[in-house]
């Protein structure tokens, strides 16, 4: 099939994990050929990240679902950003002693100063077990957001409305007017509600266990910049035949 649209997730997808926040880029490598398929078709980010964290950091793309799409913004204006009431209190105490523990609270803001998320993260902090992660689950849930945790996370999210990011997938696959077909790279649980929906789901391994990932297709982070080559090589036809692209995930 030749791809008629490449959606990606961030962190440890174009991105790698384990760098401070401030510090999170594309590589220039990788960055280059993104910007050569964006020439070609759209690229689009779909994360959980906020918008004014992300968009800076990907000039080349088409379109950004941020905040596990409920927020979506296109490179020609179109906005917009679901409504959930009044967005997420900023007078948790709870949330605001975690900080002060060590825990890095990251707000979630949408562009209009509404707080629609957000994530507690220990990766640098405390050690934390999972049943206290789900104790943190829990108390989130408790303030009215839908909260999550995976296995061999170091972070708790938490947004004001459920959302997903196959559901960020299919509006910005309307959005953007994609009729083809949707190669859709990322490497968490949090992908595979649009690994069901791409027909071309891509699993990024950067060493973080990958069972339970429902991709058809896997890749090693530091082999995506090639994996594009042969895309762009081979006038957009996927799946490409090459050595960094192996069968794997659970096959749907």
């Amino acid at each position: 099939m030749k791809a008629a649209a490449l959606f990606t997730d961030y962190d440890g997808t174009i991105a790698p994990m384990g760098v401070p926040r401030e510090e999170s880029r594309v590589s220039e490598p990788l960055r280059s050929r993104l910007e050569r398929l964006s020439a070609r078709i759209p690229v689009a980010l779909v994360t959980s990240k906020d918008l004014a964290f992300v968009r800076p950091r990907t000039a080349f793309a088409t379109a950004w679902a941020c905040a596990m799409g409920m927020e979506i913004a296109l490179a020609d204006g179109r906005h917009r950003v679901m409504d959930c009431a009044n967005g997420v209190s900023s007078s948790m105490s709870e949330v605001e002693d975690l900080a002060a523990r060590g825990f890095v609270v990251e707000k979630k803001m949408a562009s209009d100063g509404r707080m629609l998320g957000l994530s507690i993260d220990w990766s640098e902090g405390p050690r934390v077990s999972r049943r206290e992660a789900a104790s943190l689950v829990s108390m989130l849930k408790g303030f009215g957001l839908y909260a999550s945790h995976y296995e061999g996370e170091t972070f708790v999210d938490a947004f004001c409305a459920k959302a997903d990011k196959g559901k960020a997938l299919v509006t910005l696959r309307r959005m953007l007017g994609v009729e083809g077909a949707v190669i859709y790279l990322g490497d968490s649980a949090r992908d595979n509600d649009a690994f069901d929906l791409a027909e071309g789901p891509v699993g990024v391994s950067h060493g973080q266990g990958t069972k339970g990932l429902r991709c058809l297709f896997m890749v090693e982070d530091r082999d995506v910049a090639a994996l594009l080559d042969g895309l762009l090589e081979r006038d957009l036809e996927f799946p490409v035949h090459a050595p960094e692209l192996r069968t794997g995930g659970t096959l749907r």
